[in-house]
């Protein structure tokens, strides 16, 4: 039993290595003692396991030909690929699950979604696997086949389940209601007809909204980030900071660090919205609606000096010659292109990154990750960090807040980290607009 963030992902594949090393040890050769390996319960709750290493579990489970009583993996986060997994287990397994508790989880599945064909979610692929596998329902212990029978404990409350008793109804009227049965209680009792399924689903109609793409980007985020702050080993009286052996000598420490990185932070918005309002100007003055200083004394309706005469450009558009232009409608020395290259704390927009973009990005993160020298050797954490930088672009952070984030991770090397990705983000836009 490993549950309450005792087995999260970065620890994932030392515990699968570990099962198959422990399995043979303690409970001997199935192939010499003639019986399969066997575990009363395998307790992975509240651990906030990916869908992509649930599935990586079942697999294992199901490679190994495990048996498992009770399976609990309430609090992660399993979505459709995940509970495939997990059904695809339970049919392969020769003996019947007492429990199995997904309580907690991202599984999905709506009925009365445009374009829905019913029973083709994940949650209708499991009950119809357990109402034609051959050991459900399960006989009571020390009753003969054919009398008591004990429903199997389905936990999947807190899902993102919409309209549970339809799709509920939905599955009864295809199997039959007299073949299934949803009990109240786990009390065996002795079926009247011929039953294939008896399952006990408590609090099933109590399900969490389903999320928008938003909102489940800045979750995702929050718990990105939060697994590698857990990830990082923290020295006592200092903050987790990853840094090479030459950033170590050199990298303020404690509060000075906090507020370097403050500093930049609060000086890249200032540059933001000094690139913003040139450009602002710039527009204006080509599309000829730029308010000129003093432009109503031709016609008198603007107040001016005695004797005053009237500027060049309130007619022309356009400062006479060796006139200084006024310190607000003054141009930047630089070009419109150099001004927006050196604005360098200007969101990206990630509507042109998509899907494919995003891993490309992600990939190349991790790349580079792998390079600097004092991460941890581990995949899960470069695949963590690189999951939160694509996080943070995809969420519209500019690069001060991106290298601020870094920096509680990489230290120094979070500015060239950065810097990179603005790059390599930048070329992926232009590419998409041309």
């Amino acid at each position: 039993c490993l549950p309450d963030g005792m087995c999260q992902d970065r620890h994932l594949p030392d515990f699968l290595n570990c099962l198959q090393c422990w399995l043979p040890r303690r409970l001997g050769d199935p192939r010499v003692t003639g019986r399969p390996w066997r575990l009363g319960c395998l307790d992975l709750a509240r651990n906030a396991l990916s869908d992509a290493n649930v599935t990586l579990v079942m697999e294992t489970l199901t490679r190994l030909d495990v048996r498992v009583d009770r399976l609990r993996l309430a609090g992660n986060r399993c979505e459709g690929p995940g509970l495939s997994a997990i059904t695809e287990y339970v049919w392969n397994c020769q003996e019947a699950l007492f429990e199995l508790d997904l309580e907690d989880n991202e599984v999905t599945a709506n009925p009365k979604a445009p374009g829905a064909v019913s029973g083709s979610d994940a949650v209708s692929a499991l009950l119809r696997c357990l109402y034609n596998h051959a050991c459900y329902p399960r006989p009571a212990v020390g009753s003969r086949v054919g009398a008591k029978v004990v429903p199997l404990l389905l936990r999947m409350s807190g899902n993102r389940i919409c309209h549970p008793k339809r799709l509920l109804k939905e599955i009864q009227a295809k199997s039959g209601k007299k073949h299934m049965r949803v009990c109240p209680s786990l009390d065996p009792y002795t079926p009247d007809e011929e039953e294939y399924l008896s399952v006990c689903l408590p609090d099933f109609t109590k399900q969490r909204p389903v999320e928008d793409k938003s909102s489940r980007k800045t979750r995702r985020t929050s718990e990105v980030k939060a697994e590698l702050v857990a990830a990082v080993p923290e020295k006592p009286g200092k903050r987790p900071v990853l840094l090479t052996a030459a950033a170590a000598l050199v990298a303020p420490a404690g509060p000075e660090t906090a507020q370097a990185a403050n500093s930049q932070a609060v000086a890249g918005q200032k540059r933001q919205r000094s690139g913003s309002r040139a450009r602002s100007r710039r527009r204006r003055r080509r599309s000829g609606s730029e308010p000129v200083a003093a432009a109503g004394a031709d016609n008198g309706s603007g107040p001016s000096k005695e004797g005053a005469a009237v500027p060049a450009e309130a007619s022309t558009g356009h400062p006479p010659e060796g006139a200084e232009e006024p310190r607000e409608t003054q141009e930047p020395s630089c070009s419109d292109e150099e001004s927006e290259a050196q604005d360098t704390s200007t969101p990206l927009g990630p509507a042109v990154l998509g899907e494919e973009a995003q891993r490309e990005l992600q990939s190349g993160v991790c790349e580079r990750l792998r390079s600097i020298e004092g991460l941890p050797s581990e995949d899960s954490t470069c695949e963590m960090l690189s999951e939160f930088v694509v996080c943070m672009v995809i969420a519209r952070k500019s690069p001060a807040d991106i290298e601020l984030e870094l920096s509680a991770f990489l230290g120094n090397q979070a500015k060239s980290l950065t810097e990179w990705v603005m790059k390599t983000v930048e070329a992926r836009i232009a590419a998409a607009v041309q």
